[in-house]
């Protein structure tokens, strides 16, 4: 009888066969560039993924807010139970939303990956190793994002869904699990007590404001807006440490969804979600509340400003959901690009639907609760420099294999092959003069991630330059020409401070929602903004020698001026209209 071939699921090796035997790699995340010698010697087929259009990104995007929409309805009133409160869907959006979105996500993706695989292949005609499972339940959002980059959780989650969707001829595996350490540490952070006695002003002041993570380029400018707004400076400690319990299966099976009538990816969701939700929202959560109860933190009305931490720090989201249920104010500062740009964010619409106010960069909507203000990471920032010298640097963004996050910028394994190659184009049709003088900038820390461009590039670019490290905003000033490679906040960052920059992208993985085509088109007219290769290399060998001729013709000026108003304002007056803004959305 023949022997089925192996399955391999990720890139963990503890789950591949031990012989060079017939393998059927499930999607290029399973190929390290580094572990290049061992899989290389399977005879091995590698599954493609499916092709999708911006178009069918953007169905696939609102099938899972929808579904998103409905799993937190239904949370809500299973968590208030278990835990014995009565926060609001608002509140619980703010506490468990960033975690349940980017499970449903994941979930999604992976259940759609092998959807695809099963359309000319069935589960039941190959081996799968099954390996020790690590790890399944995380204490916190950040816990649970680090993991779910990782290949010994993605194969299990992949394991878990085929199981799910075989249904009759489930897979009779068993899960085995490495044995849990004792660990003494009882608390999120270090155990030593740290006295902080800006939080023991909060007994003496009574400001009407809270700032918190606001993404404000200069100090001096916060404190002017503080000062302003008849508030006194200072910063509250959200860094409490929550005590950890145990994972409890009894706690857990309070949460079990009933059967949809819609069989498929929602009723796989819901089986999965007990024993994925993180212990801070359910084991610990008491916990959480009564540290935040208990804190310096204000407890009276307050209006609260943040930019970036509403995602991942448990503690500020649990007591601005307080705030929310005491009708305290809650304002969001957009905290960098493809807001008002992007094709779509979760990222975004979060943001909005958690704020009583949303603060932009400029750019506005028709709603009352988007307000057109400053882009606080380079308001008053020094202009750029100018070089005679004709340096370039080539900006790079990060690639990764798992997608974590729902949106159009997307970062999974397939996206990354394709901006691999867009580069590789580039480079290789670079004029060998220009490219001597091209030095790479990475994306920070990209050696952490596995398959990351920089080492890629490194082997086949021997003689190129790169930097590793360092602020974009110094790191600019040594050089002529900026080019950036994705519709990022770099991008915006750059062109704000009047830096001689072109953007560059891959037509088949950057999307543009359409309130953001007419900017772009002008930007293209300039030849600022290349979908083309070829058109950006010959704009840089033509206007390299005298490039501020270019960067300063009135037509450049008009467009460049025209853009940063709506996508990146640091006008002068930007700070007093953030200021007006504040001033006429305060609690009373």
């Amino acid at each position: 009888m023949k022997k089925k071939p192996f399955l391999v699921l990720t890139a963990d090796e503890t789950t591949w066969p031990s012989n060079s035997k017939k393998v059927f790699f499930l999607g290029k995340w399973c190929l390290l560039n580094e572990r290049k010698k061992k899989w290389s010697k399977y005879r091995y087929k590698l599954i493609q993924s499916q092709k999708k259009t911006k178009f069918t990104l953007l169905k696939e995007f609102n099938y899972s807010e929808k579904l998103y929409e409905k799993i937190l309805k239904e949370l809500t009133l299973k968590l208030n139970k278990i835990h014995n409160t009565k926060y609001s869907l608002r509140a619980w959006r703010i506490i468990i939303g960033p975690w349940l979105n980017r499970f449903i996500a994941i979930v999604y993706n992976r259940h759609e990956i092998l959807k695809n695989f099963s359309k000319n292949h069935n589960f039941n005609n190959f081996r799968i190793i099954n390996g020790i499972q690590k790890k399944t339940s995380t204490f916190n959002t950040s816990e649970f994002t680090d993991l779910a980059s990782q290949d010994n959780w993605n194969h299990f989650l992949f394991l878990k869904i085929m199981i799910l969707i075989t249904e009759k001829n489930k897979f009779n595996h068993k899960f085995r699990f490495l044995k849990k350490q004792k660990i003494n540490i009882k608390y999120r952070n270090s155990l030593i007590k740290k006295i902080n006695y800006n939080n023991l002003l909060t007994k003496f002041l009574r400001n009407k404001y809270v700032f918190f993570n606001t993404y404000f380029n200069k100090r001096i400018d916060i404190i002017k807006l503080i000062t302003s707004l008849g508030d006194i400076p200072y910063k509250l400690n959200f860094d409490l440490k929550i005590k950890k319990e145990n994972y409890s299966k009894n706690i857990r099976k309070k949460i079990y969804f009933k059967k949809s009538n819609n069989k498929g990816i929602e009723n796989i969701i819901k089986v999965l979600l007990p024993d994925y939700i993180p212990e801070i929202f359910l084991e610990s959560f008491d916990n959480l509340r009564k540290t935040v109860d208990n804190s310096n933190l204000p407890k009276e009305r307050k209006t609260i400003f943040a930019a970036n931490g509403l995602y991942k720090d448990e503690v500020f989201k649990m007591w601005t959901a307080n705030q929310i249920e005491k009708k305290g104010k809650l304002l969001c500062g957009q905290h960098g690009g493809t807001y008002g740009i992007s094709f779509f964010s979760y990222a975004e619409n979060h943001e909005k639907k958690i704020c009583d106010k949303f603060l932009t960069w400029g750019w506005s909507e028709k709603n009352k609760k988007t307000l057109p203000a400053s882009a606080f990471k380079i308001l008053n920032s020094k202009k750029s420099k100018r070089v005679d010298f004709d340096k370039i640097l080539l900006v790079l963004n990060r690639n990764g294999r798992y997608l974590i996050v729902n949106q159009s910028e997307r970062i999974d394994s397939e996206t990354a092959n394709e901006y691999t190659n867009f580069i590789f184009d580039f480079l290789n049709k670079l004029p060998k003069k220009i490219l001597k003088k091209t030095f790479i900038k990475l994306y920070p820390n990209d050696n952490e991630y596995s398959n990351s461009i920089g080492d890629v590039l490194k082997n086949k670019y021997k003689d190129l330059n790169f930097i590793e490290s360092g602020d974009l905003k110094g790191i600019i000033n040594n050089f002529k020409l900026i080019i950036l490679t994705n519709n990022n906040t770099s991008f915006l960052e750059t062109i704000g401070v009047n830096k001689p920059c072109i953007l560059l992208v891959n037509k088949k993985i950057s999307f543009l929602r359409s309130s953001a085509f007419k900017y772009y088109k002008r930007l293209s007219k300039v030849k600022i903004f290349h979908n083309s290769i070829d058109n950006c290399i010959g704009h840089i060998k033509k206007n390299l020698d005298e490039l501020y001729e270019w960067w300063d013709s009135t037509a450049v000026e008009n467009v460049k001026q025209e853009f940063c108003n709506k996508y990146a304002n640091t006008e002068d007056s930007a700070l007093k209209k953030t200021i007006k803004i504040f001033k006429n959305n305060h609690v009373n």
